[in-house]
């Protein structure tokens, strides 16, 4: 046991250090925090302390509202995604994908939404969402992998997470009324899954007769709680009214975070693995 407490105190470091600092900047004078948030008009990249505020920028929250619907999904997911990675005697992944959201996307996320929001006249750029939806897109890709280590569910982890990324732009575009784009999202996702499902189960029930219903059960209990927990967070980061109390709602970036782990993080995953 106090092996895997070693094991988990630089993983819970991380995770409390993440609130702790975002609680702090919340409370710092606005002065500190307009000089840790993006300001769109005046970066220069011969500014050296903006490549800092890159990285700073996604702490800072001026509106409690805005910090807990930033704090909550982050610290209900990452402690899901340890779990699904110890469990599957995978936590080099989970440390591949620390350091990808942690020091590679935040700069990416900030750099992108930099000419976007100062097109439209905004000054400062601020908030975790983009990360935090890196987060919940990991959730398909951690749970895949669990189950084909531990439970020898035979379907590519990619291949869900794929699958899923289609499904979620699904609901993104059933939101905004897109109705055919929708439609078309779910047959795509339901022509990936149904087939190499199907290939599976049928296996289960070749190696373990009776006992294949049990694993199917498991199958489906952590693909519908990945879903549950993904799809609430993606439904609030994509709301029909983009302008809150905080802003705008920059759904382009939450976008970005939710391919970024659906897609490209395991792409580079399975290469480095």
């Amino acid at each position: 046991m106090s092996v895997l407490t070693e094991k988990r105190k630089p993983f819970a470091k991380i995770f409390v250090s993440i609130i702790i600092v975002m609680i702090l900047f919340y409370l710092a004078p606005d002065w500190v925090q307009r000089k840790l948030a993006l300001n769109y008009r005046t970066f220069s990249f011969l500014n050296s302390f903006d490549f800092l505020r890159l990285y700073t920028m996604h702490f800072v929250h001026k509106k409690a509202r805005h910090l807990l619907g930033n704090l909550i999904p982050f610290i209900v997911v990452f402690p899901m995604l340890y779990y699904l990675a110890e469990a599957s005697d995978d936590l080099i992944t989970f440390k591949r994908f620390l350091f990808f959201t942690l020091v590679l996307l935040p700069p990416v996320l900030a750099l992108v939404d930099l000419p976007i929001l100062r097109a439209y006249g905004f000054v400062y750029g601020m908030g975790f969402s983009g990360i935090d939806m890196a987060f919940v897109g990991a959730l398909p890709y951690f749970t895949g992998r669990y189950l084909k280590r531990k439970l020898n569910f035979d379907v590519s982890p990619i291949l869900l997470t794929q699958s899923l990324l289609l499904f979620f732009t699904a609901v993104i575009a059933y939101i905004y009324g897109m109705v055919v784009v929708w439609v078309a999202l779910l047959i795509g996702t339901l022509s990936m899954l149904v087939a190499p499902v199907k290939t599976a189960f049928e296996e289960y029930d070749k190696m373990f007769g009776k006992n294949a219903r049990r694993f199917k059960c498991s199958v489906f209990f952590f693909i519908l709680l990945s879903m549950g927990v993904s799809l609430p967070v993606i439904w609030g980061a994509f709301p029909k009214q983009l302008t809150e109390s905080f802003g705008l709602v920059d759904v382009v970036l939450h976008y970005l975070g939710l391919f970024s782990t659906l897609y490209i993080f395991p792409l580079i995953n399975e290469k480095l693995s």
